[in-house]
């Protein structure tokens, strides 16, 4: 990903600063984002698919403008088209690298949750959600697996229905992460 600021009287467009408003724009190209940070200044950032990151994290805007013309160039939204075209970008590269599928999320007495257990793209905005997500989840869990061997009687230790309950969140959660 690559983000910056853009300074200026004609910087903000029109439209941003009235509605407060933040745009995501997704294609086949890549994601693009944009946001008024003052009546003076734009954010804007825009990530896609890259086999390497480059070795140094700063780029020449020529290289960065080359880019984001190759990448953004066609699409619809002007505002996109013209902050690209913009010769005072402020520019850093930032690498997004996404994780692989883990077989389970926690393992004798070790529980994973929210982006130690499945991280997702930054631009989801869904970290902590996520986590609060799996807290809840896992401490219904074992609340349940104690109480329920309990009542039946069953003298169960506090590692096997920590483990069933890693187990049981894992089958839960998965499907919506």
């Amino acid at each position: 990903g690559v983000g910056g600021f853009i300074f200026g009287d004609d910087a903000v467009p029109k439209e941003v600063l009235e509605e407060k408003s933040m745009v995501f724009e997704f294609g086949s190209t890549g994601f693009f984002g944009y946001s008024a940070t003052g009546p003076k200044t734009v954010m804007w950032w825009s990530t896609c698919q890259a086999d390497n990151v480059p070795s140094e994290r700063k780029i020449s805007t020529d290289e960065l403008v080359k880019q984001l013309k190759e990448r953004h160039g066609s699409w619809k939204d002007p505002v996109v088209r013209e902050i690209i075209q913009r010769e005072d970008l402020i520019s850093q590269i930032y690498p997004v690298w996404t994780t692989p599928e883990l077989p389970h999320w926690g393992k004798d007495g070790l529980v994973l949750v929210g982006d130690a257990a499945h991280a997702l793209q930054p631009t989801s905005g869904q970290g902590s959600s996520q986590a609060f997500e799996d807290a809840k989840c896992f401490s219904l869990l074992l609340s349940r697996f104690l109480k329920a061997h309990k009542e039946q009687g069953e003298n169960v230790s506090l590692e096997s229905a920590i483990e069933w309950s890693i187990k049981a969140q894992y089958e839960i959660r998965k499907p919506r992460v």
